[in-house]
């Protein structure tokens, strides 16, 4: 039996499909019939392999991919025991958030300490609360490679990315951002500071707007789902005022 889950989500131009065996999912098929979406499958399946590359455990694993004149399709195992979150509000996921932190440094770390001098670094692209990390107990795993780029941006930029859009979600769900939630922020940012995993970049200003400079600066790394950025390409008063936050951050 199989399941359509996502169709061209975002403007991704990609199909992704759950197969089941058993009545459980059994493995993950993402596809396309376009040329963006055949390049974003490329880039997924690099991605991909470079995570492996850093992890000793918990892999994920390809089974099938193949890319045809007009038609790609990448097809990997369901990692067995990680979850979504339920909720991507930052004041209700400190933990994770700092698990991710953790993560971050082990499959990072060896290429940042092999090359401390780099300008940019592998980049996820959409490193996100909201479906793109998976829990296993203290344990996670990172999905949805698309977005993937090997000189991608600079050190840090993936975490950073996380906590503002855990902020937006958190300020979208009560109409503010609580105190704790940005003394936690504080708090991750110095510990970047303190592993090394924070760029420079980020350090000439306020670390958001220097994040939302850089995304607004490279638009290609997402094509047309650069629009689903919400705190950028949105127009409400919700966005409006989230915005304005990020100037004491």
């Amino acid at each position: 039996m199989k399941s359509l889950i996502k169709n061209f989500q975002h403007d991704s131009c990609i199909c992704v499909i759950n197969e089941y065996v058993n009545g459980k999912v059994y493995s993950i098929r993402k596809s396309s019939s376009t040329l963006s979406g055949i390049i974003n499958l490329r880039r997924e399946k690099e991605g991909i392999d470079w995570y492996n590359s850093q992890k000793n455990s918990d892999k994920i694993q390809i089974i099938e991919f193949q890319i045809f004149e007009k038609y790609g399709y990448l097809k990997f195992m369901c990692t067995k025991g990680y979850y979504p979150l339920k909720s991507y509000s930052y004041k209700k996921n400190f933990e994770v958030i700092e698990l991710c932190l953790e993560h971050y440094m082990q499959v990072w770390g060896p290429i940042i300490e092999k090359f401390p001098l780099l300008s940019l670094y592998p980049f996820h692209g959409d490193l996100s609360l909201s479906g793109n990390i998976l829990i296993k107990g203290v344990d996670l795993l990172i999905v949805d490679w698309e977005h993937y780029c090997f000189n991608g941006a600079p050190i840090g930029t993936d975490l950073v990315y996380l906590m503002l859009e855990a902020l937006y979600f958190e300020y979208e769900e009560s109409g503010k951002i609580s105190g704790d939630s940005m003394r936690h922020v504080n708090k991750m940012i110095l510990e970047m500071l303190k592993k090394k995993i924070l760029s420079p970049f980020f350090c000439k200003g306020y670390v958001f707007k220097s994040l939302l400079q850089f995304i607004r600066n490279n638009k290609l790394i997402w094509g047309n789902q650069y629009n689903k950025f919400i705190f950028l390409t949105g127009d409400s008063a919700i966005t409006k005022s989230f915005i304005t936050i990020l100037d004491f951050v």
